[in-house]
């Protein structure tokens, strides 16, 4: 959360709620949280406990909510489909199919074999969703245990939806957030995954992606889209508050993948910024006390306007070419003095990309260096990207935890979900 908002990264986002924070699905449960009464209107299985009369928020829950840091908060939820198979996931049996197709595996060479049995089982290729698997449905695939090669070989659009674990590293400052999923599986496809985002206020976010259709009709509802997931996924990652990400665009079409546009965008809402600039491969912006700079490796200019090709968007930057960076640094006027010293400050920053190697450095408060599907190093020290459960000053949970411990300001709390008891101690 950030000032009242929850807006982070995410196994799945649409438009609205990436460009607007203050909108996301879980503004209901944080209005419970600190009484505000606001009423979002939304409804949900998520909200059941909310309408439980007897339930009551710990307050350490509440202190969290409401501190605004600075902090650093590491996290890891879901699995990688490698990982499914070691803890009994893999299968027919009901536990083991939902868990599969509630990650939405449904090709990947992995799962594409108990998908075609189950469907098989139930007599559900009539249904409209999964009517492609009729491309598919050959015996000698099906019986032969050739499906998974013919899922690697292929390599579908479709292996992309499937939401994988996330490694989540989040900075919190009273003026500004960003956060990154970790290393999410570069290059390869997306559908509604969201892996990068800052936020200046909680009305004014900037976050950059690869569209997956060209922006005309359809492009901004679609899924994925023009602004929603990604058509290949960048190589990003986050220390402290600079991200570096990298995309690395193919020169063809995959398997039924409509098309590659060999351009990378940002959301830099310009009309609700205080100030910006853009310059060359150097856009920059101020919220408030909060700034933020983006840098490419090619110039960076504003598209336009679905609705009429002469008019200058206002929030679309674009970055052309097929293998681009963005690097993007957020700061305040604590940290960096005024919005002009922070300017002047990031020019300065020495960066080289080797583009033979898609290797990145770039100094600023520290070397950060990052290899394309490689290592991430800073001050010279390769970081690990691999996330217990929890990692915060909050709690440190592992990754499959008997108990959770949570403390804050003197209070503790003490969750035991397979002894059925929460207790609150100060």
């Amino acid at each position: 959360s950030f000032k009242g908002v929850f807006s982070s990264v995410s196994g799945r986002m649409y438009e609205e709620k990436k460009k607007h924070p203050e909108r996301n699905s879980m503004q209901a449960v944080l209005a419970s949280m600190t009484d505000d009464g606001t009423d979002t209107g939304r409804r949900g299985m998520d909200l059941n406990f909310l309408y439980v009369g007897d339930y009551q928020i710990p307050d350490v829950l509440e202190d969290i909510l409401l501190d605004e840091g600075p902090v650093i908060i590491k996290a890891s939820n879901g699995l990688d489909l490698p990982e499914l198979k070691g803890e009994d996931l893999v299968g027919l049996d009901d536990p083991q199919i939902m868990m599969q197709w509630g990650m939405e595996a449904f090709t990947n060479p992995e799962i594409i074999t108990n998908s075609m049995r189950y469907i098989h089982r139930h007599d559900m290729l009539a249904n409209e969703f999964l009517n492609d698997f009729k491309m598919i449905d050959i015996t000698v695939l099906r019986e032969g245990g050739l499906l998974p090669w013919v899922s690697r070989m292929l390599d579908p659009k479709t292996n992309g939806v499937a939401i994988q674990r996330g490694n989540a590293y989040t900075y919190k400052t009273p003026d500004y957030f960003m956060a990154t999923l970790q290393n999410h599986h570069p290059g390869e496809f997306a559908d509604q995954q969201h892996v990068f985002q800052v936020l200046l206020s909680p009305e004014v976010a900037v976050f950059h992606q690869h569209p997956a259709q060209a922006l005309g009709e359809g492009a901004l509802s679609g899924s994925p889209g023009y602004w929603v997931g990604y058509g290949r996924f960048p190589h990003s990652v986050q220390h402290g508050n600079v991200n570096l990400s990298i995309y690395d665009l193919p020169d063809k079409t995959g398997f039924m993948e409509d098309d590659i546009f060999h351009f990378t965008h940002a959301y830099f809402p310009t009309q609700l910024f205080d100030d910006h600039e853009i310059d060359g491969r150097y856009a920059f912006a101020r919220k408030g006390d909060a700034y933020i700079a983006l840098i490419g490796k090619n110039d960076l200019y504003l598209g336009q306007e679905i609705t009429d090709p002469d008019v200058t968007s206002t929030d679309d930057l674009i970055q052309d070419g097929p293998t681009t960076y963005w690097i993007t640094e957020a700061s305040c006027a604590d940290e960096d003095g005024d919005f002009e010293t922070f300017k002047t400050r990031i020019r300065e920053n020495e960066i080289t990309f080797d583009e033979d190697d898609l290797r990145l450095t770039y100094e600023s408060d520290h070397l950060y260096d990052v290899v394309y599907w490689g290592d991430f190093s800073v001050d010279g020290a390769v970081v690990d990207l691999e996330y217990s459960r929890m990692d915060s000053p909050y709690a440190v949970v592992n990754r499959k935890p008997d108990t959770i411990t949570i403390s804050f300001n003197g209070v503790t709390l003490f969750l035991d979900f397979y002894g059925m008891e929460r207790r609150e101690t100060a």
